[in-house]
């Protein structure tokens, strides 16, 4: 695994390159690929462990692939579909590094705002 700060460099230049510099696109898009290794991990896993009999038995009652992918496989991956999407958020919300280096001032997400705001009230006498 490499680590964030190794590759947020280059990222930054690149999404200068691209014209996502400073913007929540460019913070999301960054994100979204770091946390979709185990996202996809995780739902592949919750996918293998349905039995094929239950796809099988949809497939014999009428349905075709894409009902029973609706209809079977996605209410029994729910489970691993919330937990993913928590996590996703999670991540998300406890990233700090990825929107300090790629956002300005105005486009901080919120938990860096929070922290630049604490610093700010910090250097004021009151």
């Amino acid at each position: 695994m490499v680590p964030y700060a190794s590759l947020l460099i280059p990222l930054m230049v690149w999404f200068k390159d691209i014209g996502l510099n400073d913007t929540l696109l460019g913070v999301s898009l960054v994100i979204t690929l770091f946390q979709l290794p185990m996202s996809t991990f995780i739902m592949r896993n919750a996918f293998d462990a349905i039995p094929k009999d239950m796809e099988e038995a949809a497939m014999v009652d009428g349905c075709n692939s894409f009902q029973s992918l609706v209809r079977i496989l996605v209410p029994v991956v729910k489970p691993s579909m919330v937990t993913v999407g928590l996590l996703a958020f999670l991540e998300a919300w406890n990233n700090f590094m990825i929107p300090l280096y790629l956002s300005s001032s105005s486009k901080y997400t919120l938990p860096l705002a929070l922290v630049n705001m604490r610093q700010q009230r910090r250097g004021h006498k009151h």
